[in-house]
């Protein structure tokens, strides 16, 4: 049997996950968390004009942030 010929069951999601977290959104060049950063920044910007904002759960922000920008990859890709 070859190097190839056995095929290994993979989670789509979380190989997604992985390969945007490494090589598209990838570490902060300062040290930090780029997206908890632009999450807490555009969180902060949004409650400036409307308060009721604040009640919103930053980590599901910053989820809804990284399908958002994956959605603007895709259709950049497709066009």
């Amino acid at each position: 049997m070859g190097l190839f010929s056995r095929k290994t069951k993979t989670d789509g999601a979380e190989f997604a996950n992985g390969f945007y977290d490494r090589f598209v959104f990838g570490p902060d060049p300062t040290g930090g968390d780029f997206a908890q950063t632009f999450a807490e920044s555009t969180q902060r910007l949004i409650v400036e004009a409307a308060p009721s904002f604040e009640a919103v759960s930053l980590p599901k922000l910053k989820e809804e942030l990284r399908a958002l920008r994956l959605e603007m990859i895709g259709t950049a890709w497709t066009h």
